[in-house]
Protein backbone atom coordinates (compact mmCIF):
# COMPACT_ATOMS: atom_id res chain seq x y z
CA UNK A 1 0.00 0.00 0.00
CA UNK A 2 1.49 3.42 -1.56
CA UNK A 3 -0.32 5.48 1.99
CA UNK A 4 1.68 3.09 4.33
CA UNK A 5 5.18 4.27 2.43
CA UNK A 6 4.34 8.07 2.73
CA UNK A 7 3.59 7.76 6.29
CA UNK A 8 7.16 7.20 7.19
CA UNK A 9 7.88 10.34 5.07
CA UNK A 10 5.01 12.15 6.70
CA UNK A 11 6.64 11.40 9.93
CA UNK A 12 9.74 13.27 9.46
CA UNK A 13 7.71 16.71 9.05
CA UNK A 14 4.83 16.41 10.78
CA UNK A 15 5.67 16.07 14.30
CA UNK A 16 2.47 15.16 16.18
CA UNK A 17 2.33 11.73 13.64
CA UNK A 18 5.20 10.54 15.96
CA UNK A 19 2.67 11.09 19.18
CA UNK A 20 0.25 8.25 17.90
CA UNK A 21 1.39 4.08 17.54
CA UNK A 22 2.55 3.31 14.53
CA UNK A 23 0.77 0.22 14.42
CA UNK A 24 -2.77 2.12 15.15
CA UNK A 25 -2.04 4.25 12.21
CA UNK A 26 -1.65 1.77 9.89
CA UNK A 27 -4.86 0.06 10.92
CA UNK A 28 -6.50 3.20 10.07
CA UNK A 29 -5.27 3.11 6.50
CA UNK A 30 -6.31 -0.31 6.17
CA UNK A 31 -9.73 0.53 7.21
CA UNK A 32 -9.87 3.36 4.98
CA UNK A 33 -8.77 0.96 1.65
CA UNK A 34 -11.28 -0.97 2.71
CA UNK A 35 -14.31 1.28 2.79
CA UNK A 36 -13.11 2.64 -0.48
CA UNK A 37 -12.43 -0.89 -1.87
CA UNK A 38 -16.11 -1.59 -0.45
CA UNK A 39 -17.10 1.55 -2.32
CA UNK A 40 -15.75 0.58 -6.39
CA UNK A 41 -15.75 -2.49 -5.98
CA UNK A 42 -18.93 -3.58 -4.57
CA UNK A 43 -20.71 -0.13 -4.69
CA UNK A 44 -22.20 -0.34 -1.35
CA UNK A 45 -23.05 3.33 -1.22
CA UNK A 46 -20.59 5.58 0.33
CA UNK A 47 -17.42 5.57 2.67
CA UNK A 48 -19.02 6.55 6.58
CA UNK A 49 -16.68 9.34 7.58
CA UNK A 50 -16.49 10.05 11.49
CA UNK A 51 -18.29 13.02 12.50
CA UNK A 52 -18.07 15.85 15.11
CA UNK A 53 -21.90 14.46 16.43
CA UNK A 54 -20.50 11.34 17.46
CA UNK A 55 -18.92 10.77 20.72
CA UNK A 56 -17.62 7.34 20.23
CA UNK A 57 -13.79 7.58 19.90
CA UNK A 58 -11.81 4.35 19.72
CA UNK A 59 -8.49 2.63 18.11
CA UNK A 60 -7.17 -0.44 17.77
CA UNK A 61 -3.60 -1.55 18.01
CA UNK A 62 -1.87 -5.32 17.38
CA UNK A 63 0.25 -7.12 19.32
CA UNK A 64 4.08 -7.00 18.04
CA UNK A 65 6.92 -7.78 20.21
CA UNK A 66 5.15 -7.63 23.42
CA UNK A 67 4.18 -4.14 23.32
CA UNK A 68 0.34 -5.15 25.25
CA UNK A 69 0.83 -6.51 27.79
CA UNK A 70 -1.79 -6.94 31.30
CA UNK A 71 0.58 -6.62 35.00
CA UNK A 72 -1.71 -7.38 37.70
CA UNK A 73 -4.14 -4.42 37.75
CA UNK A 74 -2.50 -2.69 34.90
CA UNK A 75 -2.30 -2.82 31.17
CA UNK A 76 0.36 -2.11 29.02
CA UNK A 77 0.41 -0.13 25.88
CA UNK A 78 2.10 1.02 23.12
CA UNK A 79 2.65 5.61 23.65
CA UNK A 80 -0.07 5.13 26.50
CA UNK A 81 2.53 3.53 29.08
CA UNK A 82 0.68 1.02 31.68
CA UNK A 83 -2.96 2.31 32.24
CA UNK A 84 -4.68 1.50 35.98
CA UNK A 85 -7.42 -1.58 35.32
CA UNK A 86 -10.49 -1.74 37.62
CA UNK A 87 -10.94 -5.37 36.27
CA UNK A 88 -10.09 -8.40 38.20
CA UNK A 89 -10.28 -10.43 35.52
CA UNK A 90 -7.15 -12.13 33.55
CA UNK A 91 -6.96 -12.30 29.82
CA UNK A 92 -5.96 -15.83 29.54
CA UNK A 93 -4.62 -17.38 26.18
CA UNK A 94 -2.06 -15.10 23.67
CA UNK A 95 -3.39 -11.23 22.90
CA UNK A 96 -3.97 -10.51 19.51
CA UNK A 97 -5.18 -6.80 19.49
CA UNK A 98 -6.78 -4.11 22.03
CA UNK A 99 -9.00 -1.66 21.08
CA UNK A 100 -9.34 1.24 23.36
CA UNK A 101 -12.66 3.36 23.49
CA UNK A 102 -14.05 6.10 25.28
CA UNK A 103 -17.64 6.18 25.81
CA UNK A 104 -19.97 9.47 25.52
CA UNK A 105 -19.71 9.36 29.17
CA UNK A 106 -15.78 10.19 29.38
CA UNK A 107 -14.80 6.91 30.62
CA UNK A 108 -12.10 4.55 28.86
CA UNK A 109 -12.50 1.02 28.47
CA UNK A 110 -10.10 -1.21 27.32
CA UNK A 111 -10.83 -4.67 25.77
CA UNK A 112 -8.41 -7.28 24.35
CA UNK A 113 -8.71 -9.70 21.84
CA UNK A 114 -7.42 -13.33 22.97
CA UNK A 115 -6.53 -16.54 21.19
CA UNK A 116 -5.92 -19.87 22.56
CA UNK A 117 -8.18 -19.84 25.42
CA UNK A 118 -9.42 -23.36 26.62
CA UNK A 119 -12.85 -23.14 27.14
CA UNK A 120 -14.31 -25.85 29.16
CA UNK A 121 -17.72 -28.13 28.18
CA UNK A 122 -20.48 -27.94 30.77
CA UNK A 123 -22.24 -31.44 31.32
CA UNK A 124 -25.71 -31.82 28.91
CA UNK A 125 -28.57 -32.01 31.05
CA UNK A 126 -32.04 -32.77 29.24
CA UNK A 127 -34.30 -29.98 31.60
CA UNK A 128 -35.71 -26.96 29.95
CA UNK A 129 -36.21 -23.69 31.34
CA UNK A 130 -38.40 -20.83 30.36
CA UNK A 131 -37.41 -16.98 30.85
CA UNK A 132 -39.61 -14.19 31.21
CA UNK A 133 -37.92 -10.78 31.19
CA UNK A 134 -39.58 -7.86 32.67
CA UNK A 135 -39.47 -4.86 34.19
CA UNK A 136 -39.75 -4.86 37.70
CA UNK A 137 -37.98 -8.26 38.10
CA UNK A 138 -35.43 -8.77 35.40
CA UNK A 139 -36.04 -12.33 34.74
CA UNK A 140 -38.59 -15.05 35.91
CA UNK A 141 -37.83 -18.45 35.18
CA UNK A 142 -40.42 -20.84 34.91
CA UNK A 143 -38.82 -23.18 38.08
CA UNK A 144 -39.32 -19.81 40.07
CA UNK A 145 -35.69 -18.52 40.10
CA UNK A 146 -36.57 -14.89 40.19
CA UNK A 147 -33.21 -12.65 38.99
CA UNK A 148 -34.07 -8.69 40.81
CA UNK A 149 -33.46 -5.94 38.47
CA UNK A 150 -30.22 -3.95 39.30
CA UNK A 151 -31.19 -0.88 37.45
CA UNK A 152 -27.30 -0.40 36.23
CA UNK A 153 -28.33 2.68 34.23
CA UNK A 154 -29.88 4.57 36.89
CA UNK A 155 -27.06 3.83 39.12
CA UNK A 156 -24.36 4.40 36.53
CA UNK A 157 -26.18 8.33 36.01
CA UNK A 158 -26.17 9.52 40.29
CA UNK A 159 -22.51 8.38 40.21
CA UNK A 160 -21.84 11.21 37.77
Amino acid sequence: MQCAREMKALKTHLTWLKEVDSIALQLALKDLDRGFQKFFNEKTGFPKFKSKKTHRHSYQTKYVNGNIEYLENRIKLPKLGTVKTKNKLVPKGRILNATVSQEPSGKYYVSLCCTDVDISKKAQTEAAVGIDLGIKEFAIMSNGMKITNSKYLKHSMTAM
